[in-house]
């Protein structure tokens, strides 16, 4: 059988390979792809060192690596598109535009996927186990028409458009099986194709392999008397959130500590993280006189569920917004000494300007978190 894995993070990659080790079988093709996309280099080194732990019989990179200095902030030109495309008068052309364009694309992706795929003999099944979004799913299906597909645990995108109108059928792997199912049944939909995702390892004591001093070379300053605040700060720029916004979020988090104020704050960006994003809020930290510490060079790239290893004994609380991050690691790293903290409405205050598919989607996310996510969390 001719396995096809296609990752798009660290995490992504990381829970693919486990996946891939633990099910497979002699006689095996396991072939791990890089989707399309803008990756920083610290992510694409990331994946390729979560990639090791697996004999894949092949890797191809499909994306574009960008250096760490890259801004994924929107510039004017995407903000006006993803606002304007579906005024009325607009949509029936955008539409036409990105068909035109999705046809093209998908002719370069199959000549580049029939150059790497791994020949086959006649009668070979072939699976592919990719995310709700990966980018290469109709190129590989055109390729492979009988493929089977698997879908698996990456994000919360993954919730939200598996099972979709027009979306390919396939089992989906994840998680949060157990709390899907159940809102899934409570809204009527077949929850029969939702399994639980099983890694077959401690992922703690996986994660704490990746950043020994041979693949991640990184002094970690932990302070030996103050309790730990792991800050995750997400990437939300595409809801065109102001520029307060960020020190907004480290105020109300200073907020809903209270009296725990000797604390040392661990910020992990994300991959697509903003420049401007990190730097407003180094500032408001230092205007508030909060000790902290920034992950990032090599860190910046790694998975927030990986880097966590290194601060979880030390750490009091974890804060975020939306981030699946979150509730990943109050499920990974289940501890009565960790509160796990996020906060939909706080964010929703800001997203008035945002796009109209970005309304949506935090519309969709939601009762996602609400109900099926934070189980093991506390909102603020």
């Amino acid at each position: 059988m001719l396995r096809v894995f296609v990752c798009t993070s660290h995490l992504s990659a990381l829970l693919l390979t486990l996946y891939a080790k633990r099910t497979h079988l002699p006689g095996h093709l396991d072939h791990l792809i890089v989707d399309l996309g803008v990756r920083r280099s610290s992510v694409i080194d990331a994946i390729r060192r979560a990639a090791g732990l697996h004999e894949w019989t092949r890797i191809t990179n499909l994306s574009a690596e960008a250096s760490e200095e890259h801004s994924f902030r929107p510039g004017l030109l995407r903000r006006m598109i993803r606002k304007w495309k579906e005024a009325a008068f607009i949509r029936p052309l955008y539409g036409l535009l990105l068909q035109r364009y999705q046809h093209r694309s998908d002719r370069r992706i199959m000549q580049r996927l029939a150059e790497e795929l791994p020949a086959t003999p006649p009668g070979m099944s072939v699976s592919l186990h990719v995310h709700t979004e990966c980018q290469i799913l109709r190129s590989l299906r055109i390729l492979r028409p009988d493929a089977e597909v698997s879908y698996f645990e990456h994000g919360q995108g993954d919730y939200i458009y598996w099972n979709t109108p027009g979306a390919v059928p396939g089992s989906l792997h994840v998680l949060f099986a157990r709390p899907f199912r159940k809102y899934l049944t409570a809204r009527g939909r077949d929850a029969t194709l939702v399994h639980e995702l099983d890694l077959g390892v401690d992922f703690a004591g996986i994660a704490e392999m990746l950043l020994k001093p041979d693949h991640y070379p990184a002094k970690v300053p932990v302070p030996v008397s103050s309790p730990i605040v792991f800050v995750l700060l997400e990437a939300v720029d595409m809801y065109q959130v102001p520029d307060r916004f960020w020190a907004d979020y480290m105020d109300r988090i200073i907020e809903d500590l209270g009296d725990e104020k000797d604390q040392y704050f661990v910020l992990k960006p994300h991959p697509r993280q903003s420049r401007l994003s990190i730097e407003r809020t180094i500032a408001r930290l230092n205007e508030r006189g909060i000790r902290h510490h920034l992950l990032n060079e090599t860190h910046f790239g790694i998975a927030a569920e990986v880097s966590f290893a290194a601060w979880a004994p030390h750490v009091s609380h974890v804060y975020a917004l939306v981030s699946t991050a979150c509730f990943y690691l109050s499920v990974l790293y289940p501890s009565e000494r960790i509160t796990y903290h996020y906060s939909t409405s706080f964010l929703e205050r800001y997203t008035r300007n945002a796009p109209p598919m970005y309304k949506r989607l935090f519309g969709q996310m939601k009762p996602l978190i609400e109900q099926v996510f934070a189980e093991r969390c506390v909102p603020y």
